[in-house]
């Protein structure tokens, strides 16, 4: 059994879901949690995306759950727009699908974690706690089922394709601006990714980043 977090490193909540029920009682349980509020709702990821735009820098939320599956714009899509245009927020998937590829797809566009709709309810607190702390969180059947088929990753296979993007342009030796330049970011959103970097990879100091970069690219 997951052990659940005592109390949260204080957060506000974003949930998506296009079901008002499971909403509902996503919201009920998350606001019994010290630390958490809910802050907004939104039924699809386009939905979602307006919301953030809508939003005062002041009521942005720390954390996102969505589902997988909704009409209009999935789970997945909404991690990728996600991690291009707030690439601080964590996004937790919340799914009824037991599907390891579904799983890999949603960290590899920019997930945090992937936690199964059926899981117990410490299972999901735990996955929150650990994708506020910058951490990747599957539930446990995900997990084993991809520790028995997936062959060992090599640090590339944790990076996003705009994580990608922008270690390449580090490897060439690029300054945070040319990179949002190029892009078309912000450079507040370059340095974002320059941290998830470091952390994902293990890495000190730019230096570090532009011969890995240069390494493995």
């Amino acid at each position: 059994m997951t052990q659940a977090p005592e109390s949260f490193t204080p957060a506000r909540v974003l949930l998506i879901d296009d079901h008002a029920l499971v909403r509902d009682g996503m919201r009920m349980h998350l606001t019994l949690q010290p630390g958490l509020q809910v802050v907004g709702e939104a039924d699809d990821g386009e939905a979602a995306l307006a919301w953030l735009e809508r939003a005062a820098p002041d009521d942005l939320p720390e954390l996102v759950i969505t589902d997988i599956g909704m009409r209009g714009m999935g789970g997945i899509a909404l991690a990728g727009a996600l991690h291009d245009r707030y690439p601080e927020l964590a996004v937790l998937i919340v799914s009824m699908h037991d599907n390891l590829e579904y799983a890999r797809q949603a960290v590899r566009s920019g997930a945090r974690g992937y936690v199964l709709k059926d899981a117990p309810s410490d299972e999901l607190l735990a996955a929150i706690q650990a994708v506020l702390a910058g951490r990747v969180f599957y539930s446990a059947r995900i997990a084993r089922g991809m520790a028995e088929q997936t062959p060992a990753a090599g640090p590339l296979d944790a990076l996003t394709p705009r994580e990608r993007d922008i270690l390449a342009c580090i490897g060439r030796g690029m300054a945070n601006k040319e990179i949002a330049a190029q892009l078309g970011v912000s450079v507040r959103t370059v340095e974002t990714h320059r941290l998830n970097l470091k952390r994902k990879l293990a890495i000190e100091g730019r230096a570090g980043l532009v011969k890995f970069a240069v390494e493995n690219l």
